[in-house]
This record gives structure tokens, C-alpha cells and sequence, in this order.
């Protein structure tokens, strides 16, 4: 995919970016550092480095003069987004050509930036030695960190106490003054939110409906579009940041929907069924029969759709559930019939060893993704659901019990792990998928097992379980959640889908998605 810079004047073009398979050879050959650039087509922060520091004729000429600088899009590589991030969009860091973080952060200046790599530079003629040892005593830990993690998983029992610990964190972050969680820039927090309507008390439904209420009278809420933008940079959700992500929307329709059901309030459902209407008129794509992934933010608040339009699969399987979910408040909607139609676009991305391509002709190792598609498969048995022209016979149970067999199979994590790595097993790998187990250096050359990939892996576990009534996989779903618990305790309101997982393995939430 070529590099996509901001559409405003700049001159990041001129530095000579690489991909990153070919920028960790290139380092390696010539004995330079790293420069890593993690971006996104969407975001307004990515663009102003274009235009800020990526056109300032200092760090330009240092960048090509000695360093290897790689461009990565976040969206097409959330492998190397996950191990890499510094706290956001953008991202930049300076490497060893082994792949190990020398300096890095998020937004920077010119002045800032060429600080940054004067200092990396000084420190990487200087400092050689220190460098070779670190990366070969890390290489070491690292090794022995995974083999105990693999064959040694600390479990915790997830008593009521534990989890009423996990619930309390997240709730003890909401603003009762202006809904949401947190005092200082908000996101709408919909894995907070969707664990909310799985409990019965009276707390749980002040804090949903106070922070529903907040999202739709905020400027974060375009009322006109009916769209959501993807944070506010004020407590009081103002001074919105314009990015609008199919993800995001989506998620927040399947929340509003499910509240307005839950609650008897039809201005909920308005809610979700305007989200619905955007994602409709604004990120379809005939062509494709899948949605634009995001409208990236734009002079003015003005936004216009993504270059190359990609359709993501773990973002329309989420679009998946938001059309189901609307369907149900609307049921002459016809969003059902759209749903089935992407459901079906989205299966005949399965490669050979039955996991979903990313994207038509991408790789198929990414979990987000197969999880993304389990859920939707779930949801679309759930109900009832099953393809254009075809009988439903139980076709979307027996296809997610298909996909949970291949994700089984690729992704979980050997020896007496049960968790689920970020990226598959390289074992019968299909062409397409081939490059993104190249340059496994550093940071890549490490198992990741996601805390919010694998508590929604367990609740997909649990819901199968249930309906195949499987009890040795139910049982896997409770030894998840068990694993994961440990490392829960330290992840602070992060932590919300454990919680949400456990209710639904353990069958005691008020309703299942």
C-alpha cells in the first residue's frame, strides 16, 4: 500500500521511508538506527507531524542522512502497533536495527524531534557497547519470561471479591458531573459501558444512562451525521478531535441499542439508528459490499473518506453487530439484510487454513480480526439470522464453531498457556499473509497475549459453550479468565472486559450481546 501523507502541504514525502520489512534490513546492512513513524490515514495529529516536523528541512536531512526512517499504518500493522505504541497517534521512536527502543514518543515538535535524534545519534557512536549488551541481556529475559509464561501461567481465582475489585475500578473513574470516565480528555469507553448491561444494580444503570445521555447532548455527537467523532478533548465532551472510525460507531450503536431495549427508551434506539444511518450513507461501499473503516479529521472539523477506503474485517464484523442490533429496535429497517450481505463478504475472505483475511487481499493472521467475525457469527445465530436466499439450519453456529477451531489451532500459545497470541502461528502461512512474519525483530519477536482480545475470546468460548452445551469448553473459557486475572489486577479500569467475560461465562448477566 503506498504511503499516505497528510492532503494539506507538507513535505514528509521527501523523507525516504521505507517499509518496515525492507527499512530493518536496510538498517542492518548499514549499520544505522532505526527511525520508526507508527501512523494513521485518520488522524489529525498524524497529518500535523506531516506538515509540522516532518517538513522541517533539519530533521529531514538528519532523518535520510543517518537514519533508516519506516512509515507504518497502524490499521495495516496493528501487530507492530501494539508492541511499539508510546500512548498514541502518532508515534515515533528511534531503534536498533535489532528492533530494540533506543528513544521515542508521541506528538513532537520540530525542535523536539531534532533533539531527539542528536541525542540518538551522540548516544549511538558513543554508547555501542552498552547497546550490544542491552539487546543480548533482553533477548535472554525476554526468552525465559515466555517459557515461564507458557509453561508456568500464574492463574487467580476469579472470586466475587476479585471481580467486584476489577468493576469497582472501572467505575470509580466516572465523572458523576459530566458522564463518562476520567477528568481530562474522554473516549466513550464502550468496553466500560457494554459490562454495564450485563449487571442489575441501580449503580451500574446511573452510570450507563448518565453517560449515554452525555454522549448524544455533547459535541462529540454530530447531530447532523448522526455520527460520533472518536474523542473529546474536554471533560465536558467538548472540543471534539474529528475522526470518525467505523470501529468506534459501531460499538457505540450496538451500546445505545442495547440500552434502549434494556431500559424502555426509544431515544436511545434514535441514537444507535442515526449511527447506523452514517456508517450507511457515509463509509458504504457498493463495490467492496463492506464499509470505509474511517472519514479522517480534516481543516475545520470537515471530513472527507480515507484514501484507498479499506475495509477492514474486524471493523465491519463490529458494523456486523451495530446492524443486527438496530435491526431488532427496527425490524423493517432492512439492516438485517445488510448485515447478512457483509457477514458473507467478510467469510469469503477464509484463507486455506480458515482464518479471515484482514482485508480482500491481505493477511489473515491478525486476531483481532477472527475474533471480530466470531462475535458477529454468534450474534447472527443469536438471531436467527443466516444469509440472503439461504435457510438459516443453524449456518452461523456451525460456521463459528469452524472459526473458533482455526483460531484454536493458530493461535493459542503452547504448553499449559491457554491464551490466544495477537498474531498466528506461522504454519501454513498463504502468500498474502507472508510478509508480516518477516523482520520479527525485537519487540515482534515476542508473544503478545492481550488482555482485551483474550477476555473477548473467552466470552465467544462461553457463549459457544453454551449453545453446543460443550463443558470441556466451557471449561477453557473459565481457565482464560483465570490466566488472565493476574495481570487484569494491574491494568486499572482497562481491566472492565474480564469482568464482562466472567459474567457471561458464568451465566449470571442480565442479557447476553
Amino acid at each position: 500500500m503506498p504511503f499516505q501523507f497528510s492532503r494539506r502541504p507538507n513535505r514528509a514525502a521527501e523523507i525516504a521511508w521505507r517499509e518496515w520489512s525492507e527499512a530493518v534490513a536496510q538498517a542492518t546492512a548499514d549499520d544505522r538506527p532505526l527511525f520508526l513513524c507508527l501512523t494513521t490515514t485518520w488522524c489529525q495529529w498524524c497529518h500535523a507531524l506531516d506538515e509540522g516536523a516532518f517538513s522541517d528541512d533539519i530533521v529531514i536531512s538528519t532523518l535520510n542522512r543517518s537514519f533508516t526512517p519506516a512509515r507504518v499504518d497502524v490499521d495495516e500493522r496493528p501487530d507492530i502497533a501494539l508492541r511499539y505504541s508510546l500512548g498514541g497517534w502518532p508515534t515515533v521512536a528511534c531503534l536498533t536495527p535489532e528492533g530494540e527502543t533506543i528513544a521515542g514518543g508521541t506528538f513532537l515538535t520540530g525542535a523536539e524531534l531534532v533533539d531527539m535524534l542528536d541525542n540518538v545519534q551522540g548516544a549511538w557512536i558513543s554508547q555501542r557497547d552498552e547497546f550490544a549488551a542491552e539487546v543480548t541481556e533482553l533477548r535472554m529475559a525476554t526468552a525465559a519470561l515466555l517459557h515461564s509464561l507458557r509453561e508456568q501461567p500464574a492463574v487467580r481465582a476469579l472470586t466475587p471479591e476479585f471481580l467486584a475489585f476489577v468493576t469497582e475500578t472501572a467505575l470509580s473513574a466516572f465523572d458523576a458531573e459530566y458522564g463518562g470516565f476520567g477528568r481530562a480528555a474522554k473516549f466513550p469507553r464502550t468496553d466500560i459501558l457494554e459490562t454495564l448491561l450485563l449487571m442489575e444494580d441501580a449503580r451500574a444503570r446511573t452510570v450507563l444512562e448518565r453517560t449515554l445521555d452525555a454522549l448524544t447532548a455533547g459535541e462529540i455527537h454530530d447531530r447532523i451525521s448522526g455520527s460520533f467523532y472518536r474523542y473529546a478533548a474536554e471533560r465536558d465532551w467538548s472540543a471534539p478531535h474529528t475522526e470518525r472510525l467505523l470501529t468506534d460507531n459501531a460499538a457505540l450503536a450496538i451500546v445505545f441499542a442495547q440500552a434502549s431495549r434494556r431500559f424502555a427508551r426509544p431515544d436511545l434506539a434514535a441514537t444507535a439508528a442515526g449511527i447506523v444511518d452514517f456508517m450507511n450513507s457515509a463509509l458504504w461501499i457498493p463495490t467492496e459490499g463492506a464499509f470505509a473503516h474511517a472519514l479522517a479529521a480534516g481543516d475545520g472539523g470537515d471530513c472527507g473518506p480515507t484514501g484507498g477506503c479499506p475495509t477492514y474485517t474486524d471493523a465491519n464484523a463490529t458494523a456486523i453487530r451495530a446492524l443486527v442490533w438496530v435491526e431488532t429496535a427496527f425490524p423493517e429497517s432492512g439492516h438485517g439484510t445488510r448485515a447478512e450481505e457483509v457477514a458473507g463478504r467478510l467469510w469469503s475472505r477464509r484463507s486455506d487454513r480458515g482464518l479471515l483475511a484482514r482485508t480482500p487481499n491481505g493477511p489473515d493472521c491478525y486476531l483481532n480480526d477472527q475474533l471480530a467475525m466470531l462475535e458477529a457469527a454468534l450474534q447472527l445465530n443469536d438471531t436467527g439470522l443466516g444469509e440472503p436466499g439461504k435457510t438459516h439450519n443453524d449456518l452461523w453456529l456451525n460456521r463459528a464453531e469452524e472459526l473458533w477451531g482455526a483460531i484454536d489451532s493458530y493461535f493459542t500459545v503452547s504448553g499449559k498457556s491457554v491464551l490466544l497470541a495477537d498474531v498466528a502461528a506461522p504454519v501454513n502461512v498463504p502468500p498474502d499473509s507472508e510478509p508480516v512474519y518477516e523482520a520479527r525483530v525485537g519487540r515482534l519477536a515476542r508473544t503478545e497475549t492481550p488482555l482485551p482480545e483474550n477476555t473477548r475470546a473467552a466470552a465467544c468460548a462461553a457463549l459457544l459453550a453454551r449453545a453446543r452445551r460443550d463443558e470441556e469448553l466451557a471449561g477453557r473459557a473459565r481457565l482464560m479468565l483465570e490466566q488472565l486475572a493476574p495481570s487484569a489486577a494491574n491494568m486499572g479500569n482497562y481491566s472492565i472486559g474480564l469482568a464482562r467475560a466472567a459474567l457471561i461465562a458464568s451465566g449470571t448477566a442480565n442479557a447476553l450481546p
